[in-house]
């Protein structure tokens, strides 16, 4: 089985790249979804290849869940109310609290 990853690039202006590989099929964006909500507005999704291949099942179960990692992140940052570097900060934030948890 294929390793599934997530990337996030934090620009400078607080904006946030987020590439997922290893996913197959539409599950990319059910898996993205809370983090994007976390993380404020979309400007922009763009499919790779893998969004047209087929699913791979996965019989383990995660025992850290997305959702509980979630609800600690806090509200999201809405553009225009904070300023980059403080966007870029939250931004940080929010991701790091995702993966320590």
């Amino acid at each position: 089985m294929e390793m599934q990853e997530l990337e996030f690039i934090i620009h400078a202006d607080g904006r946030v790249e987020e590439r997922v590989r290893g996913v197959k099929g539409a599950n990319c964006q059910e898996i993205t979804a809370k983090i994007e909500s976390a993380l404020g507005e979309v400007y922009h999704t763009e499919a790779t290849e893998e969004m047209y291949e087929v699913e791979v099942q996965n019989t383990n179960e995660n025992t850290n869940s997305a959702d509980e990692r979630l609800a600690s992140a806090g509200p999201p940052f809405e553009r225009g109310k904070t300023s980059p570097a403080s966007r870029y900060t939250q931004a940080v934030s929010v991701l790091v609290g995702l993966v320590k948890m």
